[in-house]
């Protein structure tokens, strides 16, 4: 008989679940993996990004660069590897350009820019033909994952790699005591489930259209206004509310939506409306949260937990290097379990 396959738990099946548990099941073949969730597919606050590779450090000050750096590195070149691949079609992951603009004071492009096909400075003529009296900004070529895609395709391999989904929220840590190892992809739920008071929400709205003469993205790195196309639709955002958790799309999105993007062409007005979104990003003061943790219960339970979670507006751009980090740590937490028996 061969030997037990040790046990690993997940909680959440949003991007950073899906992407942490993929990573174990390659890096830890000999390993078991299981998500518990709440919510996945359509639920999730990843299923309705606009899916745009831009990993802005800006939201975080007290970000470690370095490791920042190595996270959007291994991403990038995950992505692009599939994005040349004959899986790309169905994960939705494609090459895209556009236009990054900002009025006023110099903007410097995010450090995630480093990692892009090409980032360049926008002559005085560009801007000119560009509706807004943008004072500068930069022409992009980068990646989108279409998170509506993407999810499902990451949910097809890790059933595949044999992989369990269980259906159910996990309201403490302890309930998990027979894992090995926990990650916690959480998000939002990190607030009471950890608990860390530092998680919040931000509010975030969006429409999708049937524009498909769009072939450009768009963003204003002065309002946060967006533009970025999809294989089959257009997707329109700029809401950046903190600690609102209403998720009803209200007019006013719309209003506030259109007033930011409709400069860029006038046609949004009228485009075909497909659907709109409301969700509510997992945000965290300072930065992110990605570490070891141990945890001792009354019931004399001890727990081996990575957290993963807090990534904000960046979560779909640094999910797969931040999976990578996960499955390292969790490769350490056995091995320590393992050197001492």
């Amino acid at each position: 008989m061969g030997s037990k396959k040790m046990q690993i738990a997940v909680i959440g099946a949003g991007v950073a679940g899906l992407a942490s548990a993929l990573n174990i099941q390659t890096a830890l073949p000999q390993t078991q993996v299981t998500i518990f969730c709440d919510k996945k597919d359509t639920e999730t606050t990843s299923y309705g990004a606009g899916g745009l590779f831009r990993a802005n450090e800006a939201y975080y000050p007290d970000l470690d660069l370095t490791k920042f750096r190595k996270y959007v590195q291994s991403s990038f070149e995950f992505y692009d590897k599939v994005a040349h691949s004959e899986e790309a079609g169905k994960a939705g992951i494609f090459v895209i350009s556009g236009y990054e603009l900002y009025h006023g004071k110099r903007v410097e492009p995010p450090v995630g820019h480093d990692y892009v096909y090409s980032c360049r400075e926008l002559s005085k003529e560009e801007l000119q033909r560009i509706p807004g009296n943008y004072s500068g900004g930069y022409f992009v070529t980068t990646l989108v994952m279409e998170s509506r895609k993407y999810l499902c395709w990451m949910m097809e391999k890790f059933v595949k790699n044999r992989g369990r989904l269980v259906e159910r929220k996990i309201q403490s840590f302890d309930e998990l005591s027979d894992y090995e190892v926990v990650v916690n992809c959480s998000g939002l739920g990190s607030y009471h489930l950890v608990p860390d008071p530092k998680v919040y929400p931000s509010r975030g709205s969006l429409i999708r259209l049937n524009a498909p003469w769009i072939k450009h993205y768009y963003i204003s790195m002065s309002d946060y206004g967006y533009i970025i196309p999809n294989t089959d639709m257009v997707v329109i955002g700029g809401i950046n509310q903190h600690d609102r958790e209403d998720t009803h799309f209200l007019q006013e999105d719309a209003d506030v939506i259109m007033s930011k993007l409709e400069q860029y062409d006038p046609s949004l007005k009228t485009a075909e409306v497909v659907n709109k979104w409301v969700g509510l990003r997992p945000c965290r003061e300072g930065t992110f949260r990605l570490e070891k943790d141990i945890r001792y219960f009354p019931s004399g339970s001890i727990i081996k937990i990575v957290h993963n979670y807090g990534h904000s507006h960046i979560g779909i751009s640094l999910s797969w290097g931040s999976g990578c980090e996960v499955a390292r740590l969790v490769q350490e937490l056995i091995t320590s379990h393992t050197s001492k028996l």
